[in-house]
């Protein structure tokens, strides 16, 4: 049985070009850790409104906890995202993702202190937000950017594809 989709028009090899993208090193890569980030985030966010679930026993203070995850980059994240396009995208990149995985690790490491409040949770769950705002569009470009390296998706701007001398 004949599977290919070579027909008239050239579709199976056009099909092929286009999964060559997906096997190349740096879309690979990109790919990948954002598959792995994308469940990590989703795993983190869940487990913080559990947290404040359990230890709290509060509807409403879980509930800030969500507002906080959520409408930070959506309040913020367009003026962010203008602000980091104007910056020095791979830094930016490399900061924010250690950035968010701090702020991200100091939860764990603050509960044991006596002094922690879910006031100091709701302060770094916004800066994370912040941080996330930030993060997100540099990641769609780089998507763009390891996509058009490759002769494809032309429509990331070819400054974003230079490489600096």
């Amino acid at each position: 049985m004949d599977l290919s989709f070579a027909g008239k028009n050239g579709y199976g090899q056009k099909m092929a070009a286009e999964n060559r993208l997906l096997l190349t090193r740096d879309f690979g890569l990109i790919w990948w850790s954002q598959v792995l980030s994308q469940v990590a985030d989703g795993v983190s966010r869940l487990a913080l409104l559990w947290f404040v679930y359990s230890v709290t026993g509060s509807a409403l203070k879980t509930s800030i906890i969500g507002l906080l995850q959520t409408l930070s980059p959506i309040l913020l994240g367009p003026l962010i995202g203008v602000t980091v396009d104007r910056l020095p995208k791979k830094a930016i990149l490399i900061a924010t993702d250690v950035a968010r995985g701090i702020l991200i690790g100091v939860i764990p490491c603050v509960l044991s202190i006596e002094v922690f409040t879910v006031d100091m949770l709701y302060v770094l769950v916004f800066l994370y937000g912040i941080a996330t705002a930030m993060f997100v569009p540099i990641v769609a470009w780089s998507v763009a950017a390891a996509a058009s390296t490759h002769g494809r998706y032309g429509s990331c701007p070819a400054s974003a594809v230079q490489r600096p001398s």
